[in-house]
C-alpha cells in the first residue's frame, strides 16, 4: 500500500512539472469563426458572421446569443474586467457574458479597425487600418469609449503596438514607401521617434512584410518579421541591442504568451496561417532549452490567452482549447524536416548532404542564442566543423533547389 501511495505521488508530480498541454478540439455553429474571448474559465464568446455565439461548458455546445444589425461588420472581440466589447462599424458592450449587448459609440476614423490593445493606464487604443490612402490612427479612449484622442497618424500600415508600461510603448510599422520602422513614446503615446534599430543589414526584403512585436518590459522585447525567411529577432536593454533568431521558425506569427518560471521563461507563439503553435524554453541566461512545435490542422481566425490556456477559433468552423502553457515538456521536441537530407556525424564535423541531384541553394547554421555561425551556397554537401565550437545546441536552417525553407536541430558535444 504504501509502495503504491508512493508511486501515485510520484506520478501526480512528475505529470505536473512534465505534462504536455493538453489539446481539446470542438466544433461551433454559424458560417465562419471570426473571433473569440474567454469570458470566464467556461464561457467562450465568438464571432460566427455577424451573430454572437456562446459556450458555457468549453465548446463543446454553442448557442446563438445575439444577432446583430445588418451591414455593422463585426470582426473584433475585447474582454476586459468582466465587460465583453464587439467592434465594427458600431462599438458594442455586453457586462454579462455576451448574452445581451447595447451599443455604445460609433468607433474613430475613416477606415477598419485593425488592433485593441489595452494599455497599463485602464484605457484602450484602437488601431485603425490603412486603407485607400486614408493613414492608420492610433486612438486613446476609456473603457466607456465615448470620446477618442488621436495619438498618431501614420502614412503606412502600423502592424502592431506593445507596450510595459503607462508610458512606454513600441510600435512597427511600414510606410507607403515600403520603409520598416520601430517607434518609439516615452510619453503615452504624444510624442514618438525612431528607436534607431536597422534590421536592413540581416535582408533588404524585410521592408515589405508585417511584423508582430511582443514586449515584456523596458529589457526583452521580440520581434517576428513574417516572410518566406521567416526570422525572429530578440532584443535586450531596451533595444539597445538586437539578435538574430530563427527558433520559431513561424510564416505568420500573430500571438504570443510569456510564462515565468524560476530558472526560465516559457515563450508560445500562434502561427495563425499555418496552424502551428511554437514553445520555446529559454533559460535565464539567455541559452534555449526546448523548441515544441504542435500542428493544429486549423488556419486560426481569432485567439484569445488567459493565464496558462489558449481558445482559438478558425477554419471550417473548428477551434481549439489549449491548456497548460506554462507546462514543461519531458523531452526536447526536435521541430526538425530531415527529408531529403543525409546526415553522417563524425568526430569532428557533421556532414549534410543532398539525395539524388539536389543541392543546398543557401544553407545557414545558428548558435542556441541565434547568432549566425555559418553561410553555405549552392552545395551539394555541407561539412560543419565541430572541434572549435562551445558545447550546445546548434540549428541548420536550408533551402534546397525547389526552394523550400527546412530546418535540423543539433548538438554538439566536448
Amino acid at each position: 500500500m504504501k509502495t503504491t501511495l508512493v508511486s501515485i505521488l510520484f506520478f501526480l508530480i512528475f505529470s505536473k512539472l512534465f505534462s504536455q498541454p493538453l489539446i481539446q478540439n470542438f466544433t461551433a455553429i454559424g458560417s465562419m469563426l471570426i473571433d473569440v474571448v474567454q469570458f470566464n474559465e467556461d464561457t467562450f464568446v465568438s464571432i460566427s458572421d455577424n451573430t454572437l455565439i456562446r459556450s458555457g461548458d468549453k465548446g463543446i455546445s454553442w448557442n446563438v446569443v445575439y444577432s446583430f444589425p445588418v451591414g455593422q461588420g463585426v470582426s473584433h472581440l475585447f474582454e476586459r474586467n468582466d465587460t465583453i466589447y464587439a467592434f465594427g462599424k458600431m462599438i458594442y458592450r455586453s457586462v454579462d457574458g455576451g448574452l445581451s449587448w447595447s451599443p455604445i459609440n460609433r468607433p474613430p476614423g475613416q477606415t477598419n479597425i485593425a488592433k485593441i490593445v489595452a494599455m497599463p493606464n485602464l484605457k484602450f487604443w484602437i488601431v485603425t487600418e490603412f486603407q485607400n490612402n486614408q493613414n492608420a490612427t492610433i486612438w486613446e479612449t476609456n473603457a466607456d469609449f465615448l470620446n477618442f484622442t488621436n495619438k498618431i497618424n501614420f502614412n503606412g500600415a502600423i502592424n502592431d503596438v506593445s507596450n510595459f508600461s503607462s508610458d512606454t510603448v513600441y510600435l512597427t510599422s511600414i510606410s507607403q514607401s515600403a520603409e520598416f520602422d520601430i517607434l518609439r513614446s516615452y510619453n503615452s503615446g504624444s510624442t514618438w521617434q525612431n528607436a534607431g534599430i536597422d534590421i536592413s543589414a540581416y535582408s533588404p526584403s524585410f521592408v515589405n512584410y508585417t511584423s508582430f512585436l511582443h514586449c515584456e518590459d523596458a529589457n526583452n522585447c521580440n520581434l517576428f518579421i513574417n516572410y518566406y525567411m521567416n526570422h525572429v529577432f530578440y532584443t535586450t536593454n531596451g533595444f539597445s541591442s538586437i539578435a538574430f533568431d530563427t527558433l520559431l521558425m513561424s510564416s505568420q506569427i500573430s500571438g504570443y504568451f510569456t510564462c515565468h518560471q524560476d530558472d526560465y521563461i516559457l515563450h508560445t507563439a500562434v502561427d495563425g496561417a499555418a496552424g502551428y503553435i511554437y514553445r520555446v524554453k529559454r533559460k535565464l541566461n539567455g541559452k534555449l532549452d526546448f523548441i515544441e512545435k504542435t500542428y493544429l490542422n486549423l488556419y486560426i481566425n481569432g485567439f484569445n490567452f488567459n493565464d496558462n490556456q489558449l481558445v482559438a477559433v478558425g477554419s471550417d468552423l473548428k477551434g481549439i482549447v489549449l491548456n497548460g502553457l506554462c507546462s514543461e515538456p519531458s523531452k526536447i521536441k526536435d521541430h526538425e524536416a530531415k527529408d531529403n537530407i543525409r546526415i553522417k556525424k563524425l568526430d569532428t564535423k557533421y556532414l549534410f548532404c543532398m539525395d539524388g541531384d539536389e543541392f543546398f541553394s543557401e544553407a545557414y547554421v545558428f548558435n542556441e542564442f541565434g547568432q549566425l555561425i555559418s553561410v553555405f551556397k549552392s552545395t551539394p554537401c555541407i561539412e560543419f566543423n565541430t572541434q572549435d565550437r562551445s558545447p550546445g545546441l546548434y540549428l541548420l536552417k536550408y533551402k534546397n533547389g525547389n526552394g523550400y525553407y527546412s530546418v535540423y536541430k543539433f548538438g554538439v558535444n566536448k
